[in-house]
């Protein structure tokens, strides 16, 4: 598998999220006052779509120094506590471990400037100590999914260049087996107590007498972060980007953007006590909402739809909850109502955006509908452009988006044919989307350009088909994907997780022809199935379900 790392800004745009996030979130003007000054706009930039918002100042510094002087504010309230253990750690107590870090690192790796540092660890507040002490010390986080064969992590570890690899006590086996696969000797730095007598990271952490690292400001624009992305291929590839007290649970893994610019870094901006969690588990989810008094929840829309239906999750358990964000794929209305049944003055927020963005637009602002009016975000610009003849489109009129932000990555590593394929020049990076937008600056996502299927030459959403699906009251999840058809050129078929054991094909037919039109209808089949794959966010891939057609 190819494989290729993103590179993230070291500077504000890797924090930007959390200062746009509350912009946009209490921002006091009319949505009436918003859409005239885009309707003005638009017409300004030939349909070049800007933010309603003003413009942030973006401050000039790198991540660790920015966030080192803002947690000063609130330095001895607590930052982060486990889920599992209860081991906390204050917004002090991190700084202090991340310096003892960042001086560790200068030692291991005493000739390296900027080294890349490969990361194999769940969601903790240990963690978080040693992300931050990396980019104290000038390197690279480079975080690898924990559920990654052998061969996966030693791709991503070979393709990133790493030169320490850092994993959790649990999982030192998939380190062995790693670097059996990489064939070459690598520095590896356990989180807890090793089975091998190797370094423990916990150790540099909590020694008081450790010496802490004389960190300097670093270039904001050299890289920090290389998550891993899909991108717009199947491929991934490494993106270069740059007293009451708010509680946040976080559960979005920290080898994925989302879960560092929704949770980790606002935590620290904003100065919310975060209550990690290494991986979802239903009991200790419950749990933690009923005990901590979680005020804002960053979710995937799997996660939402626990909530809503899980009979032990009260009203009275969410009543301190005053703001759920969504990301990864689109929430559909039954969750919504599901969600405000338990939580009436809820304020529900979607975002939309990429690992190469980062977030570009969020909804709603007011009593705007969920999902069907995406906003810029301050800083941002926007266009849509036919798939064939890429000119610009005007308003109402179904294109690729492609956006512009100062979020955006610096290039894919090691790739550069990829970088001129996905952005240009000027930074307008191509999202892979099909969206429209109304005169009014509002956008909606219609679905993947390469996920589209053409009936006919007739342009059908998979996204559309399985929000009907999921309406029938024996279906629990659908994934539709298009299939080759001698008839119609490709056919929609549908892979169903039943929520009634009994519903049949029949039922489900008959369902649709109620509710679609006619080439909307599944003349590719159905399929029966346990489950369907996503991926850490809880996206739908449908390109491992096209893939297990063959």
């Amino acid at each position: 598998m190819r494989t290729q790392i993103m590179k993230l800004f070291r500077g504000n745009e890797m924090r930007i999220f959390g200062s746009r996030f509350v912009t946009t979130t209490s921002h006091p003007r009319h949505a009436t006052d918003i859409s005239a000054r885009v309707k003005d706009e638009a017409q300004e930039s030939g349909e070049i779509i800007h933010s309603p918002f003003p413009d942030l100042k973006i401050p000039n510094r790198d991540t660790f120094s920015y966030f080192y002087d803002i947690s000063k504010s609130w330095q001895h309230k607590t930052f982060t506590e486990c889920g599992l253990s209860g081991k906390k750690y204050t917004f002090g107590q991190t700084m202090d471990s991340s310096l003892r870090w960042g001086e560790a690192v200068k030692k291991i790796l005493p000739n390296s400037k900027n080294p890349t540092i490969a990361f194999i660890c769940p969601n903790s507040p240990d963690f978080v100590c040693l992300f931050l002490g990396t980019l104290a010390a000038g390197g690279i986080v480079s975080p690898l999914n924990p559920l990654y064969t052998p061969g996966e992590a030693a791709n991503q570890i070979r393709d990133s260049g790493a030169e320490l690899l850092v994993v959790d006590s649990i999982l030192e086996p998939l380190a062995d087996a790693v670097l059996k696969v990489l064939g070459k000797p690598m520095p590896v730095v356990v989180n807890g107590v090793s089975s091998s007598g190797r370094p423990n990271a916990q150790e540099v952490l909590a020694d008081p007498n450790a010496k802490m690292l004389d960190f300097k400001e670093l270039d904001p624009n050299s890289a920090a972060f290389l998550p891993y992305s899909s991108g717009t291929t199947g491929n991934p590839k490494g993106v270069k980007l740059r007293d009451h007290q708010e509680v946040q649970i976080g559960i979005l893994p920290l080898f994925h953007v989302y879960g560092v610019v929704a949770t980790f870094l606002p935590g620290i901006y904003l100065g919310i006590k975060t209550i990690t969690m290494p991986k979802f588990d239903p009991n200790l989810f419950i749990s933690t909402i009923k005990s901590q008094g979680i005020t804002t929840l960053h979710a995937v829309p799997l996660l939402c739809k626990f909530i809503a239906s899980c009979d032990l999750i009260t009203k009275e358990d969410l009543k301190s909850t005053h703001s759920i964000a969504i990301g990864g794929s689109p929430l559909s209305t039954d969750v919504v109502y599901g969600l405000k049944n338990k939580a009436p003055t809820v304020h529900i927020n979607e975002g939309f955006g990429m690992t190469e963005t980062l977030i570009t637009h969020t909804t709603p602002i007011l009593n705007e509908k969920i999902g069907s009016s995406l906003r810029l975000l301050p800083n941002a610009k926007a266009k849509v452009v036919d798939l064939d003849t890429r000119e610009i489109l005007p308003p109402n009129s179904p294109g690729e988006l492609i956006v512009q932000s100062p979020s955006s990555m610096l290039g894919y590593h090691n790739n550069e044919d990829a970088t001129k394929e996905t952005m240009d020049e000027e930074g307008w990076v191509k999202t892979g989307d099909v969206a429209v937008y109304t005169e009014e600056g509002l956008f909606s996502i219609i679905d993947r350009i390469k996920e589209l299927i053409k009936v006919k030459s007739l342009q059908v959403s998979p996204t559309e088909i399985e929000e009907v699906l999921q309406k029938h009251p024996g279906v629990a999840e659908a994934g539709v994907v298009g299939v080759p058809d001698d008839q119609l050129g490709e056919a929609p078929l549908a892979f169903i997780v039943k929520s009634d054991p009994d519903v049949s094909e029949k039922d489900i037919h008959s369902f649709m022809e109620k509710n679609l039109a006619k080439h909307k209808q599944l003349a590719g089949g159905i399929k029966f199935v346990e489950e369907l794959p996503k991926n850490a966010t809880g996206k739908l891939l449908r390109r491992i379900l096209k893939n297990s057609l063959n």
